[in-house]
């Protein structure tokens, strides 16, 4: 590559970045406006079965510590299994939870921030609209070759 084509390259896929961490910051403040934090305190560790997939295609299950969450809320105490963190007995998370269902709570973590379902797919075409440019840039640095013909 040629020196501006490696600083086109940067800045395109700083402008891509740009975007996506604009975009995961306004998703994850717009869904902050309809959350409580609150912290809670990890009382216990409770069993949960895990399911994953092998790479030959079976599937398995196995159980794994999750830590068991209290929190207050008003005059209320709730209690939940968060299936996505392993914390330790008296770790203080902060926790997430609708206004008006504390039933639904979670612990506050950087993948909230993180949204999968628009990062892959922008990568995706990123990636492709890249390797489109750097090949019709490629024909336009090779000088065009005279081949002999066929008499």
């Amino acid at each position: 590559m040629t020196g501006a084509k490696t600083t086109l390259s940067v800045i395109y896929w700083g402008l891509v970045l740009l975007v996506l961490v604009l975009h995961c910051y306004n998703r994850g403040t717009k869904e902050l406006r309809h959350l409580s934090k609150t912290k809670g305190v990890v009382i216990d560790q409770i069993y949960v079965v895990k399911q994953g997939m092998k790479r030959s295609g079976s599937v398995y299950s196995t159980a794994v510590l999750r830590p068991q969450i209290i929190f207050p809320v008003d005059d209320t105490s709730y209690i939940f299994v968060d299936h996505n963190v392993a914390l330790e007995n008296g770790e203080e998370p902060t926790v997430l939870y609708p206004y008006h269902n504390p039933r639904y709570a979670k612990v506050y973590r950087f993948a909230f921030w993180i949204d999968e379902g628009f990062i892959v797919p922008v990568l995706l075409i990123a990636a492709l609209i890249f390797k489109i440019a750097l090949i019709l840039t490629a024909k336009e640095d090779k000088p065009y070759e005279v081949l002999p013909s066929n008499f």
